[in-house]
This record gives structure tokens, C-alpha cells and sequence, in this order.
């Protein structure tokens, strides 16, 4: 009994983090920095991802998801969002993910 207790005391201190679904629509206006790039998402639908140099290309919310196309492409490419505090995840249709940190 002793033991439940105490890891119950450890649970009650420690925050619990869990991510969750986040709407495409909730990118508008952001700036998302990963491991070495730089994303911005206009309200516009423009967004540029920036490297080295800067790439511009296009972004909308379809169906809960975050869909862009990137020039000289017109192949739309959506993927699943999920957030955790300032953190996000994009989450491709192959399930894999690409995370960084929502400024």
C-alpha cells in the first residue's frame, strides 16, 4: 500500500503531458523553428521554410489537417498536427512525424 502511495504522490508532482489534435486553422499567423529551419504561416496561405535560404510555398486547413504545396510543384501534401505546450508535430500519412517548437 505503501508503495501505490508513494507513486501516486510522484504522478500528483510531476506535470502530465499528453499531445493533442491541433487544428490546421490554429497555424495562421505562427512561426514553427525545428532543429535547423525556420517555418512561418501566413494567414494568407503563404508560408516560407527557411534554411539556408529561403523557400516560399503554399499552406491551407483541409479537413483538421495542414496541407502545402511547394513551387514549382502543385502537388498538395497534408499532414496531421498534434501539439504539447509550445511544442508540434506534423504527422505524415505514413506516420511518421517531424517535431519543433511553436514561437
Amino acid at each position: 500500500m505503501r508503495r501505490i502511495l508513494s507513486v501516486l504522490a510522484l504522478m500528483a508532482a510531476s506535470p502530465l503531458h499528453a499531445w493533442e489534435a491541433m487544428p490546421a486553422e490554429d497555424l495562421a499567423g505562427r512561426t514553427v523553428r525545428y532543429a535547423d529551419a525556420v517555418q512561418t504561416f501566413a494567414p494568407n496561405g503563404q508560408t516560407v521554410y527557411t534554411t539556408d535560404s529561403p523557400s516560399r510555398g503554399n499552406w491551407r486547413a483541409q479537413g483538421g489537417q495542414y496541407c502545402s504545396a511547394w513551387p514549382p510543384s502543385d502537388r498538395w501534401d497534408c499532414y496531421g498536427l498534434e501539439r504539447e505546450g509550445d511544442r508540434i508535430r506534423f504527422i505524415a500519412k505514413d506516420g511518421s512525424t517531424t517535431e519543433g517548437k511553436i514561437e
